[in-house]
């Protein structure tokens, strides 16, 4: 427990880096710790670790397929990282659960949006 507030303190001193030499260790110690596989996925979020971030977010999704909080880091994830034949359907699948979703919006259809008649449909 100590170590995971510790490595919170890292993550709100911008220090994820340190943040996440802590929380792999915590992580390889006891993989069933979700709240440190979670904060582990954030820190590499805050490195600008965006391939990292999504091994971490896909492990975790593996463990919690019905959380679409993770799916939807995942999704961010991979477009973070280029790769967006991976977050193209999770992006759909995620927008037909909640088309209100702009950001997601944003990362499909970068030249559009939900108004502008072009691009994605997600009845499609």
């Amino acid at each position: 427990a100590l170590e995971r507030a510790i490595a919170l303190a890292d993550l709100e001193s911008l220090d994820p880096l340190a943040a996440i030499t802590r929380l792999q260790a915590l992580v390889r110690h006891d993989p069933d710790d979700f709240e440190a596989v979670r904060l582990l996925g954030k820190a590499h979020e805050q490195a600008g670790q965006p391939e990292q971030a999504a091994e971490v977010w896909q492990a975790l999704l593996d463990r919690q397929p019905e959380s679409r909080r993770t799916r939807r880091k995942l999704a961010i994830a991979w477009v973070a990282s280029g790769d967006f034949d991976l977050a193209r359907p999770l992006l759909r699948d995620l927008l037909k659960e909640n088309p209100e979703d702009r950001e997601l919006w944003g990362l499909l259809n970068p030249a559009g949006s939900e108004d502008s008649g072009e691009g994605f449909d997600p009845s499609d």
